[in-house]
C-alpha cells in the first residue's frame, strides 16, 4: 500500500464559533470551500492538506462520518481494498473514493481516498442523507466486507441500510 499525502484530519468541536475564532484568527488558517453536509463545520487549508471542524448533536450507530478521524490519499484503493480482504479487516465501502476502517483501538479512520475527490453528486448523496431524521439513519452501505466490530467505547456496527443498496464486496 502506497500513501501518497495526509488529505485531512477531522476533529469535534463543541463550540463551533469559538473554534473558528481559534483556528481563524488566533492561528490564522485560511478557509476553504466546504459542501453542504447537513451538520455543522468548517474546513482549512493547510499546506497541500486540510483540518475539518466538525461538530455532532447526536450519536448515530456503527461508523459515523463526524467522528474524528483522518484520510489518507493512497496511490491504489484497489490494492488497499485487496489488502484490507487478505488480511481479514472489516471496512465498509460507501461505493465512492473512499473505504471507512477501524484502527486496532477502534478508532474511526483512516479513510482511504483514491486519486480523486469526491465528487459533487457524492455531497448531494451526502446531503440527502444527513437530512434524514436522526432515527432513522443508518450508514448507507454500498458494499461491506465483514461486520465492523464494536468501537472500545460500546457503539455498536451499523445494522441497516437503505432499500436498492447492495450489500457484499465479496
Amino acid at each position: 500500500m502506497r500513501i501518497r499525502a495526509l488529505q485531512h484530519v477531522s476533529i469535534r468541536s463543541r463550540d463551533l464559533a469559538r473554534a473558528r475564532d481559534f483556528y481563524e484568527r488566533l492561528l490564522g488558517l485560511p478557509t476553504v470551500p466546504r459542501p453542504e453536509l447537513g451538520f455543522p463545520g468548517a474546513w482549512y487549508g493547510i499546506g497541500t492538506s486540510q483540518l475539518h471542524l466538525i461538530t455532532r448533536e447526536q450519536l448515530m450507530e456503527g461508523i459515523d462520518p463526524t467522528d474524528p478521524h483522518f484520510a489518507l490519499e493512497v496511490e491504489s484503493l484497489e490494492a488497499v481494498r485487496r489488502e484490507l480482504q487478505a488480511r481479514g479487516i472489516p471496512y465498509l465501502d460507501f461505493g465512492g473514493p473512499q473505504l471507512w476502517v477501524r484502527d486496532p483501538d477502534g478508532n474511526v479512520g483512516p479513510r482511504r481516498y483514491a486519486d480523486r475527490r469526491p465528487s459533487p453528486s457524492r455531497c448531494r448523496r451526502a446531503r440527502c442523507w444527513w437530512s434524514t431524521p436522526a432515527s432513522r439513519r443508518r450508514l448507507p452501505l454500498a458494499r461491506r466486507s465483514s461486520p465492523i466490530p464494536p468501537s472500545p467505547g460500546g457503539s455498536s456496527p451499523c445494522r441497516g441500510s437503505r432499500p436498492g443498496d447492495r450489500r457484499s464486496s465479496r
